[in-house]
């Protein structure tokens, strides 16, 4: 899902799945230099199981900042 506001879009994607950065990735490819980016993901050990944290909280951040 991608919502465009006035100065910025807010993009919904699992991080966790390297084919999602990629279309994040692409997707961004468009608009030039990227000034920043807000990553909001993040659970915790009462929200899922051991292997959706690390998926998730660790494999993901490496996914965004590939």
């Amino acid at each position: 899902m991608v919502l465009k506001l006035k100065h910025f879009y807010v993009i919904f994607r699992d991080i966790s799945k390297k084919e999602d950065t990629d279309k994040l990735a692409k997707f961004s490819a468009g608009f030039g230099h990227i000034k920043s980016l807000i990553h909001t993901a993040g659970v915790s050990p009462t929200m899922t199981n051991y292997k959706n944290i690390i998926d998730i909280n660790a494999l993901g951040t490496v996914n965004v900042d590939q």
